[in-house]
């Protein structure tokens, strides 16, 4: 047994009793000592049980209650008596094995004790040399349950058990809709509350969230981390920052969605054309694929729908003839020279497209580019193109590639970020274990395992140049282009309200239902007032 002394004890003890009275032979063995025939003798004014250790008894009393013992016995004998101790043996069972591999004790303490006991006359002195060993145990990483809502991963795939395994962390996912993540997040996070413990929100929330976030990087650099991640695409790392520099870093992108121009490589190629770099050049291939190849295939697909969809396929366009939606300061800028020429244009293409856009939506526009029906769409996103490349789905495997947006002469090319990012909400009473499962979660082997599972597009760039992910997913290389000149949505709170607006008026537009001059002023009246009603202004 580890850590326990081995004592052998055999003492006699001799007594000369004149009148032959029933003092007799008295035995201590191992650690036990027994006092008959008497159950109860008196020791020292105190009742002595039956069956008392050794140990017990030298605690109890200790030298002082054997002297008093043996006095009683000396008494009733009326001679002298001498006690020969004539064995003690004290061994120690070596320790042979403790660990059978190399684990995180807590320590190991050896102690020796000398003790001695004062014993009246029978025994002066007594040594007991005693060895503690404390036995060696793993020192278990305790487990932390969080809770994270928005997208973590697939439970399905294995990661969390995996992360479990790894890390002591057993993360709870919350899944719910956009809308409702959106909600849940916004309440609990301004609310100080402690619901959740890693918060996954779209990068459009970012401004609304940020100061409700810990600090990124005192957590990170807690564990010795470096932060920001110099193989993360800065573009997408830095919309965790809002306002720049105001509160630091807040999120880690995990999710590298860009927008994409993609268009049929087949198609440019038999038209002698090299592809298209401006909105000219997207509207004059489009006049002629439609006219000589339609209903087979049409130059241009987008999306109608009212709101984030319309407003998702007119912003790449509006960008692309140099201005946003709304400036700096909030002000609206669709009602401009630029704004009108992007909404002529998103008739012209409009025009061109297969009939019907106007009701469609993301997973439609994707259908009619992976089934062969639209030749190009600047509104073209990973999870379309992985369909795109699959040949169960697809009837342009192969024949598909990504570009920046174009761009007018004098416009800055600008697609789209759709970033999804891990935050830790203050409130949360986990913040290290949280720091700690974020980090796991986006390390390079289970960001390709996402995109493998869920389609899900790495923000590291030793996985856009992945041989093996590129052999699978040959459009990384042009996500990886278009990151480069990725740009988030207006950043303000009250994006929200300027994508409804915008995107009802654009989609009217599509549906011929408002004019293009109609559509940019009440589109800019619309916002202005409520902003103004928000408080944007003052």
């Amino acid at each position: 047994m580890v850590g326990e002394t081995v004592r052998h004890w055999y003492s006699r003890f001799r007594i000369g009793c004149a009148s032959g009275a029933d003092a007799s032979m008295r035995y201590l063995r191992a650690s036990r000592l027994r006092l008959v025939p008497d159950a109860k003798r008196q020791l020292g004014g105190a009742m002595l049980p039956r069956s008392m250790t050794r140990r017990r008894l030298l605690r109890a009393g200790g030298g002082v209650a054997l002297g008093a013992a043996g006095a009683a016995i000396l008494a009733a004998c009326g001679e002298t008596q001498v006690v020969e101790v004539e064995r003690i043996v004290e061994k120690e069972v070596p320790v042979e094995k403790i660990v059978e591999k190399e684990v995180a004790v807590e320590k190991v303490v050896t102690k020796e004790v000398v003790k001695e006991v004062a014993v009246k006359e029978v025994v002066t002195k007594e040594v007991e040399r005693i060895v503690t060993v404390t036995i060696e145990k793993p020192i278990g990483k305790p487990r932390v349950r969080l809770r994270g809502t928005g997208p973590l991963g697939t439970a399905e795939t294995g990661i969390f058990d995996k992360l479990l395994s790894e890390t002591q962390i057993e993360l709870d996912h919350v899944e719910q809709p956009y809308a409702a993540t959106y909600q849940s997040l916004l309440i609990n996070l301004s609310q100080g509350g402690s619901a959740y413990d890693i918060a996954s929100m779209d990068d459009p929330w970012m401004p609304q969230f940020t100061e409700f976030l810990a600090d990124i990087t005192p957590l990170y650099q807690g564990f010795g981390w470096v932060w920001p991640d110099p193989d993360m695409i800065p573009a997408i790392v830095n919309l965790g920052d809002w306002p720049p520099g105001k509160y630091g870093p807040r999120a880690v992108p995990n999710i590298g969605n860009i927008q994409s121009f993609a268009y049929r490589a087949d198609v440019m190629e038999d038209l002698g054309v090299e592809p298209p770099k401006t909105w000219d050049d997207v509207a004059e291939y489009s006049t002629k694929i439609t006219g000589d190849m339609a209903p087979d295939l049409y130059g241009y697909t987008i999306r109608g729908q009212p709101g984030n969809p319309a407003m998702t396929s007119f912003l790449p366009i509006m960008r692309g003839f140099g201005r946003d939606v709304i400036d700096g300061d909030l002000n609206p800028q669709v009602n401009t020279e630029e704004g009108l020429a992007a909404l002529d244009m998103v008739v012209t293409l409009k025009n061109l497209a297969p009939p019907g856009v106007e009701n469609i939506g993301h997973h439609e526009l994707g259908k009619l580019m992976y089934t062969g029906l639209a030749a190009m769409s600047g509104d073209v996103w990973p999870d379309q193109l992985l369909k795109m490349y699959t040949p169960d789905l697809s009837s342009v495997v192969g024949k598909i590639e990504v570009l920046p947006e174009p761009a007018q002469p004098g416009a800055d090319h600008a697609n789209m970020t759709g970033v999804w990012l891990f935050g830790v909400p203050q409130g949360s009473e986990n913040h290290e274990a949280a720091a700690e499962a974020i980090h796991w979660l986006t390390q390079a082997e289970n960001q390709k395992e996402n995109m493998y599972a869920n389609n899900w597009p790495p923000v590291r760039f030793s996985l856009m140049d992945d041989p093996g992910l590129l052999a699978d997913f040959p459009f990384l290389a042009g996500i990886k282009n278009a990151a480069s000149v990725a740009v988030p949505r207006p950043r303000t709170e009250h994006y929200s309200i300027v994508e409804e607006i915008v995107g009802r008026h654009v989609s009217a537009v599509i549906a011929e239902q408002e004019s293009v001059g109609d559509a940019a002023r009440l589109a800019d009246e619309e916002v202005r007032v409520a902003l103004e009603e928000k408080g944007a202004y003052s």
